[in-house]
């Protein structure tokens, strides 16, 4: 028993990382497409884009604001799942940095925005279900939007809209003031708030339950 308990928890860590990977590879995908990013990269996609600043540097800082607002917000109810998101801000903000490095898209045309738009969607979605399934530390802006539910008695799926549109005015905002133009919001910040939800939906329905099955969870 002490030993399939141990391979579920390795499966539960391998398919809890692969998942961060898609995650952040379809994060940074986002940010290529020049057609707007998702709503919760906006704020530190465009402090990088002002600043010159890097993306992952950024994006872990934002993540490690997000677990710190987490702290009076659930009190004593912050356990040691949410302790472990200051080291998932920083490995997932090394990993948009070395993504946002490694993959390289000059001047994409139109069919290449929409398609890069589109898988990045799709990443995003696939990654979000992996890391969630396995019930292991949330990605930060997750967990907030978790913490700010449990706290309010709102609906989550309505916490998200308020903070994904919290994230749009913060970087509408920044980008007026300090720039004069709109930063990274778009058609590709719309079609990733209205798909991206659909994707995980699919996904669920069809890989809930074998992702469960196989880390020992179901």
């Amino acid at each position: 028993m002490k030993e399939k308990s141990v391979k579920h928890w390795m499966r539960r860590l391998v398919c809890y990382g692969i998942g961060m990977l898609v995650l952040t590879c379809g994060i940074t995908l986002n940010t290529k497409t020049l057609l707007g990013v998702s709503p919760i990269i906006s704020v530190p996609n465009s402090l990088s884009v002002l600043f010159g600043w890097n993306l992952g540097w950024v994006v872990t800082l934002f993540y490690l604001l997000c677990v710190a607002v987490q702290l009076p917000i659930k009190g004593r109810r912050f356990g040691i799942l949410d302790v472990l998101q200051f080291p998932v801000s920083f490995l997932s903000g090394w990993l948009v940095g070395w993504y946002s490095k490694t993959l390289s898209f000059p001047n994409p045309s139109w069919p290449l925005r929409l398609t890069l738009l589109a898988l990045a969607i799709l990443l995003t979605g696939t990654g979000v279900c992996m890391m969630v399934n396995m019930e292991l530390a949330p990605n930060p802006a997750d967990g907030l939007v978790d913490s700010i539910s449990q706290r309010s008695g709102k609906n989550m799926g309505l916490c998200k809209n308020l903070f994904d549109l919290a994230c749009v005015v913060v970087t509408v905002t920044i980008s007026l003031l300090l720039d004069g133009t709109v930063i990274g919001i778009g058609l590709g910040t719309v079609a990733t708030v209205l798909f991206t939800g659909r994707v995980i939906a699919l996904v669920n329905r069809f890989l809930r339950d074998p992702m469960r099955r196989m880390a020992g969870l179901a």
